[in-house]
């Protein structure tokens, strides 16, 4: 198991090249205005020929000021787009975006060979011979391109967690560990509950793909159970400040289930209040893994019971405070938290939608038994069973997913604005976005949808 250490922040060690012109008078960029692409090299031509043609500008006075950004919103400033960036939209949405059309690649000469004459080859009848075992077909024309012999077991993945987690307990029966996270949003040093929910997944992941008999399958319930404590944690400390859900479901009713985004790195102090349904439901299905993983085991581990009420009362929270029902009640969307986003100028996420996690958390709750829950299950007041609510959230995520898809490719942006109409899921006109990452743009926050509708 990790080592109840604080882990050290990795640095790369600094690459300096040789410069082929002063320092300080050029630097390469991606986003046109900052010295943000200096990894592509020190002058202009290393610059301009790095990735993709027309994906980075060389700035020869170094960063600049008084433009806007590459993939910046320019709406209302259609002229202040940095060069070689252009504001393209209409009068709802304007992005600063690169001329790709002047990109040019090399010339091809399409060379016809000279004609070839064979030799007439005379026939040759051999005898007939008993036909031996068929040879072993060649394969040919395979270049490894979607091959590797560098594979891993979910285990070893696992353990790559190691260098990354604070034991911040390390008791036999209560291991707490909580997964730093660092840069973006996270900062430095901070726990935020996408990470920790990752972890939490991960290591029910682990644990559903094991066979009993396998050896390492004891240290991987440890290891969940101390992400999952760590998860606990983020939510008794976030209860009091919860003030987007009302009622609390964990814990007998005393915890709220959700926790805040962001926590200091030892999950003593709330950084950042309000849940965000990304992490919320990697968690949840992670809880959901572990549980079915072990509960035909003659001997279950110690906290089976523990963390199988709590993702029944997860789920719960989650329909309740991470949803929020349309005007005409056909359709149920996922927020970007308890306390905020959904429908039109709220603003949403396309890869918050995980329709296979709900279905998870709808086929779990069916068959908990309701005697079970510690808590009363929640009025929503819409006429509809647990199940049918389930399949709303399912259905509209897919729907949310269709609609936002880009047409030439289907890939979704980071962030998105849909409405209701006529009580069918459609796109609504305007801007949005957050965490630093522009609207349309298929960029770290639209990445993650691929293995959410996958999951």
């Amino acid at each position: 198991k990790p080592t109840n250490t604080t882990p050290a922040p990795v640095t790369a060690a600094p690459v300096t090249s040789s410069p082929t012109s002063p320092p300080g008078t050029g630097c390469c960029s991606q986003n046109f205005k900052d010295c943000d692409a200096t990894w592509c090299g020190d002058t202009e031509a290393q610059c301009t020929s790095c990735g993709t043609a027309g994906d980075k500008t060389w700035l020869p006075n170094g960063a600049i000021t008084g433009c806007i950004v590459r993939f910046g919103e320019c709406t209302s400033n259609v002229d202040e787009c940095c060069a070689p960036s252009q504001c393209t939209g209409d009068q709802y949405y304007r992005q600063c975006l690169p001329d790709l059309t002047g990109a040019t690649s090399s010339p091809v000469v399409n060379v016809t060979p000279a004609p070839v004459t064979e030799a007439p080859v005379s026939p040759v009848t051999h005898a007939p011979v008993s036909s031996p075992n068929p040879p072993v077909p060649t394969v040919t024309g395979g270049n490894g391109l979607f091959s590797t012999t560098q594979t891993r077991t979910s285990y070893e993945a696992l353990l790559e967690l190691e260098p990354l987690t604070n034991i911040i307990q390390d008791l036999p029966n209560t291991p707490i560990y909580a997964l730093v996270a660092e840069g973006g949003a996270a900062g430095n040093g901070n726990v935020v509950s996408e990470g920790q929910a990752y972890a939490v997944m991960i290591a029910g992941i682990t644990l559903a793909a094991m066979e009993i008999s396998d050896p390492n399958r004891q240290n991987v319930m440890d290891r969940f159970y101390g992400y999952f404590n760590g998860w606990k944690r983020m939510c008794e400390n976030s209860t009091p400040y919860a003030y987007c859900q009302s009622m609390k479901f964990c814990n007998g009713g005393t915890t709220a289930c959700l926790p805040g985004w962001k926590h200091d790195g030892d999950l003593t102090n709330v950084v950042g209040t309000g849940a965000a349904p990304d992490g919320d439901e990697d968690a949840i299905s992670g809880m959901i893994m572990a549980v079915k993983a072990v509960e035909n085991d003659a001997q279950k581990p110690a906290w089976y019971d523990e963390v199988r009420k709590w993702a029944d009362a997860s789920s719960t929270s989650f329909l309740l405070y991470n949803t929020k029902a349309s005007s005409s009640g056909l359709n149920r969307i996922v927020k970007l938290g308890t306390c905020w986003g959904g429908w039109e100028g709220d603003g949403n996420n396309p890869s918050y939608h995980s329709p296979g996690s709900y279905r998870l958390m709808k086929d779990y709750q069916a068959d908990f038994v309701s005697a079970d829950r510690e808590y009363n299950m929640p009025n929503f007041d819409d006429g509809l069973t647990l199940e049918e609510r389930w399949l709303q959230v399912i259905n509209t995520s897919y729907d949310v997913l269709d609609v936002t898809q880009c047409n030439d490719m289907g890939l979704v942006p980071n962030w998105a604005l849909v409405t209701e109409t006529n009580g069918a899921v459609n796109s609504y006109p305007g801007s949005f976005s957050g965490s630093g990452t522009p609207q349309y743009e298929f960029g770290s926050e639209a990445s993650r949808t691929l293995w959410r509708v996958l999951f």
